[in-house]
């Protein structure tokens, strides 16, 4: 049986993360996560109760350049290099399953769906690009 890796990144205040951190990991109260910009917060310095900070979590899947897709990251949909629909990825707790929602469509995502040929390809995330999910440039 394969085993599935349960990691995170963390929203903090406006930013995620650069790294993944396992489960694991967040016993050691000394992590210092690093943000974009080049902003540093040792994870036991988060205040929970004040801070806007919550967990993103990995989905499993990778895009077609390897890279891991976390939730809320948007993922560009391509056919041909012709773009077809721009989406995030999301829960869907009815479903137990993780999904590609655009304008479009709402799909669910998964090894058979991302690995028949869907050409996705990983832009950004919600908090930190949401213009790319209202026809923004990249």
């Amino acid at each position: 049986m394969e085993k599935r890796e349960i990691k995170v990144k963390i929203y903090w205040n406006g930013f995620v993360s650069l790294d993944s951190y396992t489960i694991g990991q967040f016993w050691d109260r000394d992590i210092e996560m690093e943000f974009k910009g080049g902003d540093t917060l040792p994870f036991g310095d988060i205040d929970w109760e004040e801070d806007d900070v919550f967990y993103l979590q990995f989905t499993g899947l990778k895009d077609n350049n390897l890279q891991e897709i976390y939730e809320h990251d948007i993922l560009q949909y391509e056919d041909v290099d012709e773009i077809i629909e721009v989406g995030t990825v999301e829960w869907d707790n009815r479903e137990s399953a993780w999904h590609f929602i655009s304008k479009e469509s709402d799909c669910a995502m998964g090894r058979h769906f991302v690995g028949c040929g869907a050409k996705f390809k990983k832009i950004g995330n919600a908090y930190e690009n949401p213009e790319f999910l209202t026809g923004g440039k990249k």
